[in-house]
């Protein structure tokens, strides 16, 4: 493949040829010697021949970094010489004069008008060196040759600019100023194809996607990758690609990143822009940043409002410039900016290249806008700002200005800021502001130009009524009760002094405290005058009842309660004896006394107080025995019974008259006869005192209930109660697991079979053949626990008698016979031989666990273990003596 170069030292064109599979280069630098020998070689690297170096001709021309296997060669001539290391090429040169006689066998030479180099390398061996693997030809021809000066086009859109002689013009990269507006630098694999070419319409060519381009060479290029923000390798394929393509990664650095390198904020890519000391170039969004150079005056984003009272930022960098900032912190009439050094990047645009342009922008001009006097100054010069955590001295007062250097402190004048007149000032500002106005006693609005006002001039009409006495006189007679001058303001939790009631108007600026005139309770309703419809209640003397209407908003009376409670608080009335809402009433909106023949409609329930007048129907749940214990308010000592929902009884409480729930009977049979009360016992109630309550008993240990009742034991105390015994003996009841949600294990006597079993109990219910153990169900029926010394008889398959044995019916493999002289009976027993080598299981716990004892046949004793309550194996004996009774040899 033949690829044609441009050598601008030679002035010529150069062809190379290139055959096999090398990588072919980025490109390949030319170098001319002088008439005198020249050394290509480094010394380390050079043919010898009579500890001479080989020599080239005076204009010699090297190809390097073609990715090529070579070696030196020696011809045997000073004509010729070669160089082969990792990181260049082999190329044999030779002058016009060279003749293909002097030329190895395996070499070629030709000459042109200019000069010719040929280097043929084959898989033979040259001059006895050892063979190449690749063939390159590199021609120089005149200007007359057919290559020379044809026209390439490597571009992506349209044609080449043209030059003078309407050829493609050619550039020189990476300066793309030698090209025309609208026009960028290709870099291609030649001299021909590096020319001018058309940009694709972006003004960055960094946000462009990279383009691999068209070509069957493959040229280390780079790209700015837009997402990850950096400078990547690609391969380009020499002709048709964009602006995004560098040689070098500095190069792509330097044109792409150097926004990021610069700007403390970078703008988005498809803003960059450079700038110039005027500083127009840039958006309202972005501010010019001047570097030490060109390359760094770039467009940054990130504006400030204020640039004056930026920080000074040195910025990072190796420069030393002299730069102007203004101090932000210096608040004197005299500040002037200061100069700095700037390190050239990341700076902000509190930045000025000199002291001019920084005061000319930055400066501070004190202006006095005090129209009382003149402004505060500190002993350095600056104004006494104040805020409003900042307040002035004694006898200043702070004028709040369109501006932070225009709120100052100004002198008092002497009279009070309520009695000084409005005044608007001076200035171009509009600033809305508030008035107090002595004749009207109220605060108005006005605008203040900035300066020369006064005191009477306030930023919110709360500021201008919390300042100066601003009221409307709401009351039905005479004047508020004035305190400094000021009307006393009230409210429902805030009370008047005495002779005064709070009049609580529509909204707060309206609560004073007027004249009582009287008793409240004694004045007519009154509505008052107003544009307001506010529900009040009033006392009627002559119902002694409270009652609603509407007040109008002021000029009322005392008579005027905020809710009924208040109302029935201060006036005798006939209370309402509900705890929500209001009794039922009749057509003359009266109370309807229930009771007797008059019941209550649904969702009301009859409340029964102390009198006719507060029995009466209230609002209310109907699901009575749900609701909690209620007892009530008032002075009342009245004996109820409430149904406690816990413990599923009814219960006595004494009431207090009003206020109460549905929850509330008169007798203990009313309450029981409307809510079921819980009954553990299966025969019978359980046991009461005199007083009503359940007695209470302990179901393990020695029963505490008396003759004739035993302790049912429920799951809890309020299931634990003493109930009524039946005739029949326990264990030979027939066993009930009684009902209720409760899973309880429990143990009974089977009399069948003759031993205690397990049974899940419902909690309630049953009767008393109802163990909380084993061990307790066997100590109240022996059965036959008597026939074996440990563990249960063999009995029969109806499991109704005992498995019989004696000396001519042995027992089953396992079990041995046990004669029981007092019962003069045998029984088959199992075998201790093999429930004694049974595991130590603790079983499943279904009470607190318990010390237990079992054999050991590794020690060949008994020891002790924890034992959960149920099930387990027979190596289970409650004391160690029994334990080592049956299973321990004998010695």
């Amino acid at each position: 493949m033949s690829y044609s170069l441009w050598y601008t030292l030679l002035s010529a064109c150069a062809s190379v040829m290139l055959h096999g599979e090398p990588n072919f280069p980025q490109h390949i630098v030319i170098q001319t010697g002088c008439f005198n020998i020249y050394r290509p070689c480094p010394e380390r690297y050079r043919s010898r021949q009579n500890n001479l170096p080989s020599t080239i001709s005076p204009l010699s021309v090297i190809a390097r970094r073609l990715l090529i296997k070579t070696n030196y060669i020696d011809d045997s001539t000073t004509k010729t010489a070669s160089l082969t290391h990792p990181s260049t090429t082999a190329a044999i040169i030779s002058s016009p004069s060279l003749s293909s006689e002097t030329v190895p066998s395996k070499m070629t030479a030709t000459t042109t008008t200019t000069f010719t180099a040929v280097a043929t390398l084959e898989t033979t061996r040259i001059t006895d060196t050892t063979p190449f693997t690749s063939l390159a030809t590199f021609e120089i021809p005149s200007s007359s040759s057919p290559a020379y000066g044809k026209d390439i086009n490597p571009c992506k859109y349209g044609e080449p600019a043209k030059g003078f002689n309407q050829r493609p013009l050619m550039c020189n990269p990476p300066n793309s100023m030698e090209c025309p507006k609208g026009f960028f630098c290709h870099i291609g694999v030649s001299r021909e194809e590096t020319v001018c070419c058309e940009r694709s319409g972006l003004a960055n060519p960094c946000s462009l996607p990279v383009e691999e381009g068209e070509g069957s060479v493959r040229l280390e290029r780079y790209y700015y990758e837009y997402n990850s923000k950096n400078c990547q390798q690609f391969i380009y394929r020499g002709v048709r690609g964009n602006e995004n393509s560098f040689p070098t990664y500095e190069e792509c650095r330097h044109e792409c990143m150097r926004w990021d390198l610069i700007c403390e904020v970078s703008p988005r890519v498809s803003e960059h822009r450079s700038c110039s000391v005027n500083r127009r170039e840039c958006g309202d969004e972005q501010w010019c940043h001047i570097g030490a150079s060109s390359y760094s005056s770039l467009c940054c984003a990130g504006t400030s409002d204020n640039l004056c009272e930026l920080p000074v930022a040195q910025g990072e960098g190796n420069e030393t410039i002299t730069r102007w900032f203004a101090d932000s912190n210096d608040y004197s009439c005299t500040g002037k900016c200061k100069i700095f050094t700037y390190k050239g990047f990341k700076g902000n645009q509190n930045n000025f290249l000199t002291k001019e342009d920084c005061e000319k922008q930055c400066k501070r001009e004190c202006e006095d806008p005090c129209g009382t006097g003149v402004m505060l100054m500190s002993p350095e010069f600056m104004p006494f700002f104040c805020t409003a955590t900042k307040i002035c001295p004694r006898n200043y007062w702070c004028h709040i200005g369109a501006q932070p250097d225009t709120t100052v402190c100004c002198p008092e004048n002497g009279i009070s800021r309520c009695e000084q007149p409005m005044v608007e000032g001076t200035g171009n500002s509009s600033l809305l502001r508030w008035y107090f106005d002595q004749i009207s006693h109220k605060c108005f609005t006005f605008y203040y130009h900035g300066k020369e006002g006064n005191q009477n001039s306030f930023l919110t009409e709360d500021d201008c009524k919390n300042a100066c006495p601003v009221y409307e006189n709401p009351c039905g007679s005479g004047e508020p009760l004035l305190m400094n001058g000021k009307p006393k303001r009230c409210n429902p939790e805030e009370r008047c002094p005495q002779m005064h009631y709070c009049h609580i108007g529509a909204n707060e600026t309206e609560n004073f405290c007027c004249r009582k005139n009287g008793n409240p309770c004694d004045q007519p309703m009154n509505q008052g005058e107003g544009q307001s419809l506010l529900l009040r209640y009033y006392y009627d003397k002559d119902t002694y009842r409270c009652r609603e209407f509407a007040y109008l908003g002021s000029k009322g009376n005392a008579n005027n309660f905020l809710n009924e409670e208040d109302c029935e608080a201060t006036c005798p009335v006939i209370p309402n004896p509900c705890a929500y809402g209001r009794p039922l009433t009749n057509g003359q909106n009266e109370p309807i006394i229930c009771g007797g023949s008059e019941s209550c409609p649904e969702d009301y329930y009859c409340h029964i107080g102390s009198s006719p007048e507060t029995t009466n129907c209230c609002p209310g749940s109907n699901d009575t025995c749900k609701l909690p214990l209620e007892i009530g308010k008032g002075t009342e000592q009245l004996q109820r019974w409430y149904f406690d929902r816990k413990q599923q009884m009814c219960h006595k409480f004494v009431y207090r008259g009003l206020y109460g729930n549905a929850n509330n009977f008169i007798t203990r049979g009313i309450c029981q006869e409307i809510c079921q009360e819980m009954n553990p016992c299966g025969n019978g109630t359980p046991l009461v005192d005199k007083e009503g309550r359940r007695i209470s008993c302990k179901a393990s240990g020695s029963d505490d209930c008396p003759n004739g009742y035993f302790c049912h034991g429920g799951s809890s105390s309020l299931t634990t109660q003493c109930c009524s015994r039946q005739v029949k003996n326990p264990c030979e009841q027939v066993m009930s697991i009684g009902y209720g949600s409760e899973e309880i294990l429990r143990w009974f006597y089977d009399a069948n079979y003759k031993k205690c079993l397990e049974f899940t109990y419902g909690g309630l219910g049953g009767n008393e053949n109802n163990f909380l153990s084993k061990k307790s169900c066997e100590e109240s029926c022996r059965g036959q626990k008597d026939y074996c010394p440990h563990g249960d008889p063999l009995m029969e398959a109806s499991g109704k008698a005992l498995v019989k044995c004696g000396v001519d019916d042995a027992c089953p493999r396992g079990f041995i016979c046990n004669m029981i002289d007092e019962k003069n009976a045998t029984a088959c027993c199992q075998d201790p031989a093999n429930f004694c080598l049974q595991p130590m299981d603790p079983g499943r716990q279904c009470k607190e666990f318990e010390t237990r004892y079992g054999y050991d046949p590794e020690l060949d004793d008994c020891v002790y273990y924890q034992y959960g309550g149920c099930g387990g194996t027979l190596n289970n004996f409650e004391t160690l003596e029994k334990c080592t009774e049956i299973c321990c040899k004998n010695d």
